[in-house]
């Protein structure tokens, strides 16, 4: 069942073809990349998170 959402998702919702490629990645540069997942839940939902985002410090 989560392949048919997943595959009706990406076909039917983004636009993606039949013979896309796409790359999955856990990892870019040793840094995880799980929490884009929450961030685009957000997006999607119209969240604003740019006020739930806190600022690094520098340095």
């Amino acid at each position: 069942m989560d392949l048919t959402y997943i595959s009706a998702l990406l076909r039917h919702g983004f636009g993606y073809h039949d013979n896309s490629v796409l790359v999955l990645q856990k990892k870019i540069e040793d840094i995880e990349v799980s929490w884009a997942l929450g961030a685009a839940v957000h997006l999607l939902r119209g969240d604003d998170i740019s006020s739930s985002v806190e600022e690094m410090p520098s340095g």
